[in-house]
């Protein structure tokens, strides 16, 4: 295994790859050269397994792919070219997972936006990026009145999406090919655009599903920001293995207590914490008793070591 001593810091730009996991992978390997071909095999392979949970609203491998396939294909009919950057900016919900599936589906590579970042930044960000399409909510859409790309409000766009045909773009996807794009923070200066490929993004998952030793139907929770680099352990890579994505809203991670509930109600197996919200979190179970039996594995990551 690498030491992380032995890992040499540059400048980013533009790199293939950040996870240094990546580095790490050993005998494991996935069939697939992409992202996209890893999750139709679950969804053949497993079509009634369930993919996604928010609340009251589940939807199986095949539910969820109809969902994206119908975004793609609309994706595709307005014209949206290979590797293309198509700026997201959703709220954490079933809609920015099948937002996400559909600009790779169709080709393109997400470039996930907070929607509480400053109207600067967000400017910043879209013209370096040369994001030509910005999908987002009826809430979110003044934050893009200033935006010369095309901008599409999902609730606008809806009953075109649903005309769309549900099968398989099957567009050929290289292992080269943007998958997505992360800003850094510019906290050192103007925030850099980091270009993670599909084949990145293989790697880690083989990484991921070795050591991590999950199994099938494992349930992952999804409470973390969607716009960081790690982000992808517990929104993509999850439905690239056949496990299930549980979403957890901001208000319930906020409050350590709320959190656990969450964790042992919906039997949550994977989590991705911050080193200093495990701490938070470990106080909290130490203030009282609750188990968490299903709970397997645990990845930390975040902030500064």
């Amino acid at each position: 295994m690498a030491r992380i001593s032995n890992v040499v810091y540059t400048e980013i730009k533009q790199y293939s790859l950040t996870l240094v996991m990546t580095l790490l992978a050993r005998s494991f390997r996935l069939k697939q050269n992409n992202i996209v071909s890893a999750f139709e095999e679950q969804v053949q392979a497993h079509p009634q397994a369930l993919a996604l949970i928010h609340h009251q609203e589940t939807l199986t491998y095949a539910a969820l792919n109809e969902r994206v396939n119908r975004l793609a294909h609309y994706l595709l009919s307005i014209g949206l070219q290979a590797n293309a950057p198509v700026a997201l900016c959703l709220s954490r919900s079933i809609d920015v997972l099948v937002a996400m599936l559909a600009i790779l589906k169709a080709g393109g590579g997400y470039l996930p936006i907070d929607v509480n970042h400053p109207t600067e930044r967000l400017a910043l960000i879209l013209n370096s990026s040369q994001a030509d399409l910005v999908i987002t909510s009826a809430e979110h859409q003044p934050l893009f009145t200033q935006y010369k790309g095309k901008t599409l409000v999902i609730e606008t766009i809806a009953a075109a999406v649903n005309e769309q045909i549900s099968c398989n773009p099957g567009l050929p996807i290289a292992a080269n090919q943007l998958a997505y794009v992360i800003y850094t923070s510019g906290s050192t200066g103007t925030p850099k655009g980091v270009v993670i490929e599909h084949g990145n993004v293989l790697n880690y998952c083989q990484w991921f599903a070795q050591y991590s030793e999950v199994s099938f139907q494992q349930r992952v929770d999804f409470s973390s920001n969607h716009i960081f680099d790690m982000a992808v352990t517990i929104t993509i890579v999850p439905l690239m293995l056949g496990l299930t994505v549980v979403l957890c809203d901001d208000h319930i991670k906020k409050n350590p207590n709320d959190y656990l509930n969450f964790l042992s109600r919906e039997k949550i197996d994977v989590i991705k914490l911050t080193p200093s919200y495990f701490k938070v979190l470990i106080d909290a179970l130490n203030n009282r008793r609750i188990a968490l039996p299903h709970l397997k594995s645990l990845v930390i990551g975040g902030e500064n070591l």
